[in-house]
């Protein structure tokens, strides 16, 4: 596509903080590929991208994180775009439940954040990448689209830029739940 490439850690978590939600896919053996998907409200996005969700200790995805750490999270917004790949741990540690807890929660744990249920997923991202368009002219767009368009190709450079960002090797399983501490 003809946009600037992009390796850094810090960018891909400066467009990840720009996203209030996401998708977050799981494993699950009894789904009919094997994927469970489903939006999550995100708590937070640390410096190195990891991301922080806010769920109940015995909900599907917690469960299907225990069997299976491994999981994908996508964010699409308008014009900006991100797959991110990592390993997941639910945990009930209380001090990190204080630090991301927002009232808007209470919608789905009504005690606070004091809930025996209310646990955190922790996805430490091990690959990402992301297009993020937002740099490119919607002229330039338009131009480069139509050109493509008589020549019957595609168009070499929308603007733009594309980033693929791989971490160290990120650990390859989840801590069991019966060491995740209340």
């Amino acid at each position: 596509m003809g946009q600037k490439p992009d390796t850094s850690t810090r960018r891909l978590a400066d467009i990840a903080q720009r996203f209030d939600n996401a998708i977050l896919v799981t494993r699950n053996d009894s789904a009919p590929v094997g994927l469970h998907g489903r939006p999550m409200s995100i708590a937070k996005v640390d410096g190195d991208a990891d991301l922080w969700f806010i769920t109940a200790v015995d909900a599907p995805k917690s469960r299907e994180l225990e069997a299976h750490p491994e999981a994908l999270v996508t964010l699409q917004g308008p014009s900006t775009y991100v797959v991110l790949q990592g390993i997941a741990r639910v945990s009930q540690d209380r001090a990190k439940i204080d630090e991301l807890w927002d009232k808007t929660y209470e919608v789905w744990f009504p005690n606070g954040k004091d809930d025996p249920d209310v646990a955190v997923v922790h996805v430490t991202i091990s690959a990402g990448e992301f297009w993020d368009l937002r740099p490119a002219k919607r002229a330039k767009y338009l131009w480069e689209a139509t050109k493509a368009w008589f020549r019957h190709d595609t168009p070499k450079d929308l603007g733009g830029i594309h980033g693929t960002v791989k971490q160290e090797q990120a650990p390859t399983s989840a801590i069991p739940s019966s060491a995740a501490s209340r």
